[in-house]
């Protein structure tokens, strides 16, 4: 009896023993798939981060748009430290007037650009392009990025319209007035007898240097409700102007709109707000100061921006840059 208990010991001893391994064994599998899970997610976050870096470090400029027997030649240059890779060209022709709407159309191609390159006769195979047009033009690189630009038949001015830059508005200053009635208005709120609407809206520059705007600037009402009405756009015109004698911004030195940077180096209230007022006139078309009838329809919400086109001075250069801002709703009765 002494040796079958002792046997029994022995025979509890070694299966306890294996059970115990076989937890261990089981514990130590657990935490290298723990482990192996976790370096995955890590790698995971790691592989996203890396590709958001590279997003944001492209950084591609249409630096000229030419017109050649209708056909359109983009130079595309890349200015960021990685390879960027065009896959996608959108062209849009916003100065088709009715019954030709704009229209909207989208090229695949395929353009490697490394660090520094230019390119030339990109959009050379995408079709027919008149001169006396004005494109919008968007390049969508294969990490996602879109850069855009727009093109003009009278000065080859090409800038990249983009949410961030150095002008803000005064939110009060978005009024209108036409040719019936000369009395500045609130336009949140159109409702005007005349057939020449003219806008004024005031900039403030918040940069640490003055910046002259070009005549390529433009104020552009967007239709919100409903499948036609966006109206032309309005664009500069010179501060002497009223709705009854339209006088063109030809940017001469006696009529530069210059919207000046803070000289007490107070940048984060910026420099003297700038009045910069708005009509109908169509540059790309001729370049004569034309105001056309040209009031939104009514019963109809439009969104309201403005792309500023403007040139500064750094290094004994003239650099040109373009800013998008969206700003106001504007209903039309």
């Amino acid at each position: 009896m002494p040796r079958l208990v002792g046997g029994r010991h022995a025979l509890s001893s070694i299966v306890g023993g294996t059970i115990f391994i076989f937890i261990l064994l089981i514990g130590f599998g657990l935490v290298a798939w723990n482990n192996s899970i976790y370096d995955s997610y890590v790698q995971d976050i790691n592989s996203r981060e890396l590709l958001y870096q590279r997003q944001v470090s492209e950084n591609v400029a249409v630096t000229g748009v030419k017109f050649n027997q209708n056909k359109l030649n983009l130079t595309i240059t890349n200015f960021s430290p990685i390879t960027v890779r065009i896959v996608r060209v959108w062209v849009t022709n916003v100065s088709a007037t009715p019954p030709s709407p704009p229209w909207h159309k989208s090229f695949d191609v395929n353009y490697h650009l490394t660090p520094g390159r230019s390119i030339s006769n990109v959009a050379q195979n995408l079709g027919t392009f008149k001169s006396a047009n004005l494109y919008a033009i968007k390049l969508v690189t294969e990490r996602g990025t879109i850069f855009g630009a727009t093109s003009f038949s009278q000065t080859s001015i090409v800038g990249i319209a983009q949410g961030m830059g150095w002008l803000a508005i005064d939110w009060e200053s978005y009024v209108y007035r036409d040719n019936a009635n000369l009395a500045w208005r609130k336009a949140w709120s159109i409702n005007g007898t005349g057939n020449k609407l003219e806008f004024n809206i005031t900039l403030i520059n918040h940069w640490d240097r003055d910046l002259t705007l070009l005549k390529y600037t433009y104020l552009r009402l967007e239709i919100d409700s409903g499948s036609t009405g966006n109206v032309y756009p309005y664009y500069v015109m010179d501060p002497g102007n009223t709705p009854i004698s339209p006088v063109c911004y030809t940017q001469t030195d006696g009529s530069k709109i210059v919207v000046p940077y803070n000289r007490t180096g107070d940048f984060k209230t910026g420099g003297k707000p700038t009045q910069v007022p708005f009509m109908d006139v169509t540059y790309y078309n001729g370049g004569q100061c034309n105001v056309p009838s040209n009031t939104p329809q009514a019963s109809h919400y439009y969104s309201v921006y403005i792309v500023v086109y403007y040139t500064y001075d750094f290094g004994g250069k003239t650099y040109v840059q373009a800013q998008t801002i969206p700003f106001e709703g504007s209903g039309v009765q």
